[in-house]
């Protein structure tokens, strides 16, 4: 006898067990972990699932997942489903999505939904399957995954987000378009008088301009070919910063930009992140990316070198016009073409 966690609308835990076959209350939710498992060729796992199964027998899904258990975590919760069901034993997850979903017309449970994403450099022969579970595995391309659309949708609308651009993973982080939910976390370091002494419109005064910056960010990802990119920098589930590509009028070349909070600064994830978004560059085929900074602003002069970008110019003005002052610019610069 399986039992679940129930868990409120606002994804609190209600207090109340859910058993697995019995109708719950209609207010209770069960939580659901998804894990989509990418190897280092950058192949994905898909599993087909044991034709017996009452729900989407036969069908092949993308990593691993299930319900999770009593007393678990929806971390525990996906790795304890990833090993059980596939053999890979994860030394960390990152979260990507958590959506709910009420009265899921395939389960009849309210559910909520946490999707995780593992990076393996396993032996692609050595996934195991799971007896009554899962019958046959493969690994396949991005591309045949946005073809083939196996289960379930919500891997997919993320699988097709980190093939697009509009989601990016690196060794350490994950970079996401920025919501409205980093209101609190932006403003920490875009009001910070030291992070932002060297910004040009920066720092924020009020809270009300760090939320129009994430609102016209937020209009902007909406858009079929944005002109900028603002994203959230994730590390362990906490936005630590942002990174930007502003690309020119002829968008031949595109502007990086970077900023972190204090906490996590001089750990190299500036340059994790900005060299991710040089690969954007890369695949929307701009020709350069460049960078500008205030003279005395040796941290991020430090990183633009980092990223193999050479000084195109070290005589540039910049004008920062809440303080009414101006400085001397440096630029540089890396060719992609």
């Amino acid at each position: 006898m399986e039992k679940w966690d129930g868990y409120n609308a606002d994804k609190t835990l209600a207090g109340k067990d859910i058993i697995r076959g019995e109708t719950p209350p209609i207010d209770l939710f069960h939580w659901v972990a998804d894990v989509i498992v990418q190897h280092i060729d950058g192949t994905y796992l898909v599993m087909q699932r044991d034709p017996d199964k009452p729900l989407g027998g036969g069908m092949w899904e993308i990593g691993a997942g299930g319900s999770v258990l009593k007393g678990e975590t929806p971390y525990d919760g996906a790795l304890r489903e990833l090993r059980e069901e596939t053999g890979v034993v994860a030394d960390k997850l990152i979260l990507l999505s958590e959506i709910s979903d009420y009265c899921n017309p395939h389960s009849g449970y309210n559910s909520h939904y946490s999707v995780y994403f593992c990076r393996t450099d396993m032996d692609k022969e050595a996934v195991t399957l799971q007896e009554g579970e899962t019958v046959a595995f493969r690994w396949i391309s991005d591309k045949q995954i946005l073809s083939e659309r196996p289960i379930p949708r919500r891997s997919i609308e993320i699988i097709d987000k980190l093939y697009n651009g509009r989601m990016i993973l690196t060794e350490r982080l994950l970079l996401r378009p920025l919501a409205l939910t980093d209101l609190e976390t932006v403003h920490r370091y875009a009001s910070d008088l030291k992070i932002t002494r060297y910004m040009m419109s920066l720092p924020n005064d009020t809270i009300e301009e760090s939320q129009k910056f994430i609102d016209d960010a937020i209009f902007e990802w909406q858009k079929q070919t944005p002109d900028f990119y603002e994203y959230a920098v994730i590390l362990d589930d906490f936005q630590i910063g942002g990174v930007c590509l502003y690309l020119t009028h002829d968008r031949k070349q595109g502007e990086l930009g970077w900023i972190l909070n204090p906490d996590y600064q001089g750990k190299g994830y500036a340059v994790e992140a900005a060299k991710a978004v040089i690969e954007l560059a890369r695949h929307l085929e701009l020709e350069a990316v460049f960078a500008r900074c205030d003279s005395r602003n040796k941290a991020s002069e430090n990183v633009m070198q980092r990223l193999g970008m050479t000084l195109e110019y070290d005589n540039g003005t910049r004008y920062y016009e809440k303080k009414n002052e101006t400085a001397t610019e440096l630029k540089y610069i890396l060719t992609l073409k």
